[in-house]
């Protein structure tokens, strides 16, 4: 749990950017824009909205997480809205590869998800502490 002026001593009226901000990357980014002064503006590219955790989606499970991607506002939290699995993956879906009748490319993605699976189990790491590194790295080295 850093301080962002920790990490970077000389921060002063920065810009946060964030391309390819998978899940809850992109939701995590907007709560550490919203929470720093130093941070003067954000721009971030969501996607992989497929791996967005939503508060409200399994209503009768235990809820162990903290912050969700989820919904982020007090209203639709009030209304405990929820996507769904399906919206967020036909969100992912880019509309000329529908069209074209193309499918996910679904060999990338199973890869992908054996990645995420081995780095979970080896390494222990949980999506926000993913997140929390990855903003880390980014804020560090893309100055």
């Amino acid at each position: 749990d850093s301080e962002l002026h920790d990490i970077i001593k000389d921060l002063e009226d920065c810009l946060m950017v964030g391309l390819h901000t998978c899940g809850d990357l992109a939701p995590n980014t907007l709560r550490i824009f919203t929470s720093n002064s130093e941070i003067k503006g954000v721009c971030s590219v969501g996607c992989c909205y497929h791996l967005l955790s939503e508060e409200f989606e399994n209503q009768h499970k235990e809820r162990t997480q903290e912050k969700w991607g989820f919904p982020m506002c007090h209203y639709l939290k009030e209304e405990r809205w929820c996507c769904g699995r399906n919206a967020r993956m036909s969100a992912c879906l880019a509309l000329e590869r529908v069209a074209a009748g193309q499918g996910l490319p679904t060999e990338s993605l199973f890869y992908r998800a054996v990645l995420q699976d081995i780095i979970k189990d080896c390494y222990g790491i949980t999506k926000w502490y993913e997140d929390f590194i990855l903003i880390r790295i980014t804020m560090l080295y893309c100055k």
